[in-house]
Order: structure tokens, then C-alpha cells, then sequence
């Protein structure tokens, strides 16, 4: 008698992958990259560095602001020690949590906004520059 001959497949209890409650970061599509036309980017100010730049700093304005509003909206929740272990209580901030977990990265909203030309932007003047000097 051989070691492999006797061998159990364990066993797995619980709903099948395609039965299971989907969490609300999984997507539809199982490759949730997508590209961007860099040259599209680029053709917006003339340089590609000038681009990504602009994306970084409108990136951190949309973080700064997603947080500030979550913060406020958490802070509700702060004074309420006692109730905090109540169940709907604590349904309600999961509730806050999760849509902003649900929300797309910054970065995202930031490309989305830059393609679609709501993002201002404009190069220093030589007077502007001169005052930084």
C-alpha cells in the first residue's frame, strides 16, 4: 500500500467562490487596470513631466479633501462612547467607511478630471517667477 493511496482531499465548508457576498472593492472585470494615452496627456501642456506633475498635485488636493470629509463625518461618531458598542451604531460608521473605501483612488480622479479638462492649470509668467526669487 502506497502513502498517496489513502490520501483525503480536505474538505472545504461554505458557500462556492461564486455564491460568496462580494466585497465592495472587487470589480467586475478581474484586470481592473486600465491604460492611459500618454501622448494625450502630454499634448495637454506641451510636456509629459509637466502633465504628471499637475496630476500629482491635483492627486494630493482631492486626497487632502476625501479625508478632511471623512474625518468630519467620523467625527460625529466621537462623543458617543456608550452607544459606540450598539450594533446600528456601529452598522452606521461601517456604512461611512466603506463608501469611502468604495471610492476611486485619487490619482484616478485626478486622470479622469485632467482627460475630461476640468483641472486648471497655467505656467508662471516671468513676473510670477520673479516674485518667488
Amino acid at each position: 500500500m502506497g502513502s498517496g493511496a489513502n490520501k483525503q482531499v480536505p474538505t472545504f465548508y461554505g458557500p462556492k467562490a461564486s455564491q460568496r457576498p462580494r466585497s465592495p472593492t472587487q470589480t467586475d472585470n478581474p484586470m481592473a487596470i486600465k491604460t492611459v494615452d500618454m501622448d494625450r496627456l502630454a499634448a495637454m501642456t506641451g510636456n509629459l513631466y509637466e502633465s504628471v506633475s499637475i496630476l500629482s498635485k491635483r492627486s494630493r488636493q482631492i486626497s487632502t479633501n476625501v479625508k478632511n470629509e471623512l474625518d468630519d463625518k467620523l467625527a460625529y461618531f466621537e462623543g458617543f462612547e456608550q452607544e459606540l458598542e450598539d450594533p446600528r451604531f456601529q452598522e452606521e460608521q461601517t456604512k461611512v467607511s466603506i463608501e469611502y473605501e468604495v471610492k476611486p483612488e485619487p490619482t484616478e480622479m485626478a486622470v479622469n478630471e485632467m482627460l475630461a479638462g476640468d483641472v486648471y492649470f497655467r505656467k508662471p509668467t516671468e513676473e510670477d517667477q520673479e516674485l518667488f526669487l
